[in-house]
């Protein structure tokens, strides 16, 4: 599944760029979270875990335009 990241603030600056598409490796849920985790490379290359609502799912447009892009590329 692919998602883009709309925040990146927390106590700290988080290793996510708002706006930038990311691959979830993995959909974590845990037992006393409401939302689950998604498992992302974060820009610095680490495997991290962030909270679900750090992100949105592509659109239908956005999926379709990324297919078209792999059969013409």
């Amino acid at each position: 599944m692919k998602v883009i990241c709309v925040s990146n603030k927390a106590f700290e600056r988080l290793p996510l760029t708002i706006g930038k598409m990311y691959d979830v490796i993995r959909k974590v849920h845990t037992p006393f979270s409401r939302s689950p985790f998604y498992l992302v490379k974060c820009d610095n290359g680490e495997e991290k875990s962030f909270e679900a609502n750090r992100f949105r799912e592509l659109t239908l447009d956005e999926k379709r335009e990324i297919k078209l892009n792999d059969i013409l590329n």
